[in-house]
This record gives C-alpha cells, sequence and structure tokens, in this order.
C-alpha cells in the first residue's frame, strides 16, 4: 500500500504510466484531448494537482496531446461543474483528483460511458 502522504510522485508516475500503456502511440496519432479537474485551486505547486499537471504538460510536449483543465473548490457542485466544463470542451479522457464526494463523482461520469475516466480518489 502507498503512502500517500510521503511520497505523492510515486502516485503520479503510476498514473502517467497507466495513462500511456492505455492509450498507445497509435491513439495519438489523431489528437487526444484529455480533461483534468483539479479539487482546489492550487495547479502549480507539489501537491497531487500541482504534480498531474506536470506530467500532463510532459506528455503535451511527447505527443499532439491537447489539455483541459478545470479548477474550483472541494465541494461536488463545483467538482461537477468542473466535471461539465471538460467534457463540453470534448474531453476524451477525464482525469479527476478528489479526496471527497467520491460516489456522487462515480454516478455522474456514469451519465457519460464513452469517456474514460482516471480518477485519483485520495482518502
Amino acid at each position: 500500500m502507498f503512502d500517500f502522504s510521503a511520497d505523492k510522485t510515486v502516485v503520479t508516475v503510476l498514473a502517467a504510466m497507466i495513462f500511456v500503456c492505455l492509450f498507445s502511440v497509435h491513439v495519438f496519432a489523431a489528437q487526444l484531448t484529455v480533461g483534468f479537474v483539479a479539487g482546489g485551486e492550487a495547479l502549480d505547486d507539489d501537491t497531487f494537482n500541482g504534480m498531474t499537471i506536470s506530467g500532463l504538460r510532459q506528455l503535451q510536449k511527447e505527443y499532439d496531446l491537447k489539455v483541459e483543465v478545470s479548477s474550483g473548490g472541494f465541494g461536488f457542485e463545483d467538482i461537477r461543474k468542473g466535471l461539465e466544463s471538460v467534457i463540453k470542451r470534448n474531453s476524451d479522457v477525464i482525469i479527476i483528483n478528489s479526496s471527497t464526494n467520491i460516489d456522487e463523482i462515480i454516478a455522474f461520469t456514469q451519465h457519460y460511458p464513452d469517456l474514460f475516466l482516471l480518477s485519483m480518489m485520495l482518502a
């Protein structure tokens, strides 16, 4: 089991590895749009959000990848608006970091069966 408080980098690197394995280079031949929904506003610090953005920007440099970001509060209404925002921007994959509202997030995303959701639900 990972000690999330000790080394967030391991989780972020693991997520990036899963992402690259699931979507081969062939998929990247047509531009893929990744939506990232961040709980909270901090995107450029040493948090899960900051490290996820950093990893997505690196993937964006290596592949023809479009990244759409939505950040806001931690309540489900804020997260719902973030999910709707990246869905409206035609995201093929949605990554979400959240430690709250897990049941609501899962219920919401079930309305979009064609989307691939990579969720970092941290407790």
